[in-house]
Formats: structure tokens, sequence, C-alpha cells
């Protein structure tokens, strides 16, 4: 299994030039594409979207099946690469030794 589920879709025969650098965490990631230490990386649009506004990043692709409507000018990666989807997915998630009522969404809202 691929640690970076976008990976499943990266050409087979290596034809990107890409290579799959591990972080702990997008933070750092974001830290060194803003210092061009480097070139690409696939990111959340919430943590990256200030970037991409100041003029700082410049967004290539959404992974989307559709273009994203915040970037109408910016093309679905599937327009390129038939069939290329990768959808993103946001959770909660508290360590395991979590007391229930503590762990509960209801708890964490406050009610």
């Amino acid at each position: 299994m691929q640690q970076n589920p976008v990976q499943q879709h990266r050409d087979p025969k290596g034809r990107a030039g890409t290579l799959h650098v591990p972080y702990r965490g997008g933070g750092p990631a974001l830290t060194d594409l803003l210092g061009s230490h480097v070139q690409v990386m696939f990111d959340t649009l919430v943590t990256s979207i200030g970037h991409i506004k100041a003029g700082e990043l410049r967004p290539l692709g959404v992974t989307s099946e559709t273009r994203v409507e915040v970037f109408p000018d910016v093309p679905a990666i599937g327009k390129f690469v038939p069939g290329y989807v990768a959808v993103d997915w946001q959770g909660i998630a508290a360590p395991i030794n979590t007391p229930q009522s503590r762990s509960s969404i209801k708890s964490i809202k406050g009610n």
C-alpha cells in the first residue's frame, strides 16, 4: 500500500519524474515548498489557499473530478490524466486512551 494515497495514480513507468519525500505532516512540507526546497506537493486547499491568494504559490491542478469554485481557472488533473480523481476527507480523531466522556462530538461541540 502506498504511504501517500495520491501516489496510487502515479505513472507506473515513472515518467512524471517525481520522487515521494515523506514528511511528518503537511506543515513542514509546505514550509519546504515555500522555501523552494521541493518543487511540488499535493496539499489540501484549506492549508494552501492563503499562499495561493498571496501569490506565494501557483496552483497547477486540482485532484477533484471538476474545477473548484474558488479557483475556476485551475484545471482538474483528470483533464490531462484521464480518470484521475483523488478526493480528500477531513475527520476528527483523538488518542485511543481519551475518556469516552471527552471524545464524543457532543463534548467537542460544548453541549
